[in-house]
């Protein structure tokens, strides 16, 4: 189907299965979690769960960042052991290849994103020769993967 005539089934409920895909938009459980919250502009399934809204509503009013985290967890735990109103079938995955003695500065964001301004061939006489050092398991021989899963 054309895509104007698919969005319009799936917000009208019109399907017995559908596809869909999600990037996080920031570093939090939330911007998985929200997708399946009652009500949720994105929440495209249909899916509410009182006892998993109220999670969602007790993370928030936790006091710190673990508590709020073991919150969530239970919350994540709810819908992918027990209710599971979506099936996760694959996740993106993007590789870089680079030489990472000659060029500093390629981002393992998740969204893909390249902050061109940092990037720099190192020694080539432009822009300030420093290595931007990567994460843990980034490195290596200048391949990682943007899933999270190293070298």
């Amino acid at each position: 189907r054309e895509t104007k005539v698919f969005r319009e089934n799936l917000k009208g409920g019109n399907f017995m299965v559908s596809r869909a895909s999600w990037f996080g938009d920031y570093n939090d459980p939330t911007t998985f979690l929200n997708l399946s919250k009652t009500g949720d502009g994105n929440n495209d399934r249909g899916y509410s769960n009182p006892a998993f809204d109220a999670l969602l509503e007790q993370a928030e009013a936790q006091s710190t960042p673990q508590a709020r985290l073991d919150v969530l967890t239970s919350a994540e735990q709810m819908m992918v052991e027990q209710d599971m109103p979506m099936l996760p079938i694959f996740r993106y995955n993007q590789l870089y290849l680079f030489d990472p003695h000659r060029i500093s500065g390629i981002s393992p964001h998740p969204r893909m994103e390249q902050q061109m301004h940092r990037v720099d061939v190192l020694g080539d006489g432009k822009g300030p020769d420093t290595p931007i050092m990567l994460r843990k398991g980034e490195a290596g021989k200048g391949l990682f993967r943007m899933d999270g899963g190293g070298s």
